[in-house]
């Protein structure tokens, strides 16, 4: 009897050892397993250098609208290639699987501005080869000139070194520039007595300023902030930061939008000042750096260009320069060849349609009316 106890616990015991090592043997087997994906990841992540990618239309400047050929050459001919995926501002557009690995793209679509081209090679042995190749678009349009109406002459301080200035219901809010002369003013646009005025501190250079919801915004230089106050009273609200440098600012009645003296202009969200999107602006030859004071008006940006005499039309949905308003014979005998009182200063009147210009210490203000593009 105690035998035969014994007998069936050794029994037992033989079977609890093999379901163990069959158990282990499984364990072992799911290591293994991880153990080569994890060595298939590795071999697919690996970079190789076998090609070369070119963009062949490139010799002269390329206009939105023009095609371009992308091309990758192969310069190692020891990997075979399975397959080529090209893109375009990081949107994949084709994958080609065999020779020749060329795609001819469309620019129609594509803003103005720098755009980046990208092909990712994949490699028979896992590898792969990334290229990147920069191109840079011009507007496709020729801008109009628009002429326009002296309708009117005004007041302007002319100790006021505008860099900020804004119309609304009769009177003109303008934010003037200088280390330790920098302000905030309100101004009847009628007589050019002064109603408020406030100095910002005597370390920061004053810019742009916009109307916004019963508030006003005003940049400053290169201080990296901002201050938002009260329309009525002047009171200091908020401040607020940004990363590059603050030149103009205007909106369009939901977001804000500034320029920080380059070609590109940013759109901003106004309650904690974030970036939104952004964008550059061209003509026909090329970028339009010194973007300053901005006016937004019916769907376009109005912008003052440092040190011109010009005003440009921008459509903010492409970046192109749709139209330039040439005001040399708005400028003051006695600045005609500064290259520091300039035209600066672009405000609008939405009741009569007109448009209001002036320049850093200038004494007068013109009220303009633009005229008609056909």
């Amino acid at each position: 009897m105690i035998k035969n106890q014994c007998f069936k616990i050794m029994g037992l015991l033989v079977v609890i050892s093999i379901i163990t090592s069959c158990d282990d043997n499984k364990s072992n087997k799911k290591i293994n397993n991880n153990k080569t994906v994890k060595k298939e990841i590795v071999e697919t992540n690996k970079i190789c250098n076998i090609t070369d990618l070119v963009l062949n239309d490139l010799e002269h400047v390329q206009a939105v609208g023009n095609k371009i050929n992308a091309e990758v050459k192969i310069i190692d001919n020891a990997k075979p290639i399975d397959s080529i995926q090209f893109f375009i501002d990081d949107n994949k557009k084709i994958t080609l699987m065999h020779k020749p690995y060329s795609y001819n793209f469309d620019t129609k679509l594509l803003s103005v501005g720098e755009h980046n081209i990208k092909t990712i090679s994949f490699v028979s042995d896992k590898s792969k080869d990334i290229k990147e190749h920069k191109f840079f678009l011009v507007s496709d349009i020729k801008p109009q000139n628009i002429n326009y109406k002296i309708l009117n002459t005004l007041t302007h301080d002319k100790r006021a070194y505008t860099q900020g200035f804004v119309y609304d219901n009769g009177y003109f809010y303008e934010g003037t520039g200088q280390y330790g002369e920098s302000t905030l003013r309100k101004v009847n646009a009628k007589t050019g007595d002064l109603i408020e005025s406030l100095n910002l501190p005597s370390n920061v250079f004053g810019e742009g300023v916009v109307l916004y919801k019963n508030k006003i915004f005003q940049l400053t230089w290169q201080s990296l902030v901002g201050y938002v106050y009260d329309k009525e009273s002047f009171k200091l609200l908020n401040k607020f930061n940004y990363q590059t440098e603050g030149w103009g600012i205007t909106t369009d009645g939901k977001d804000l939008i500034m320029s920080d003296g380059t070609s590109k202009i940013y759109y901003v969200e106004p309650e904690f000042f974030t970036k939104l999107h952004q964008f550059e602006v061209c003509d026909n030859n090329g970028a339009v750096n010194n973007l300053n004071e901005l006016e937004y008006v019916n769907g376009f940006i109005y912008a003052n260009v440092w040190q011109t005499d010009k005003i440009i039309k921008i459509d903010p949905s492409n970046g192109k320069v749709v139209a330039v308003i040439n005001c040399k014979k708005l400028v003051p005998k006695e600045y005609v060849r500064s290259q520091d009182n300039v035209l600066n200063g672009i405000a609008y009147n939405s009741e009569k349609n007109t448009f209001y210009v002036t320049g850093k210490r200038w004494a007068v203000i013109y009220e303009i009316e633009l005229e008609q593009i056909k």
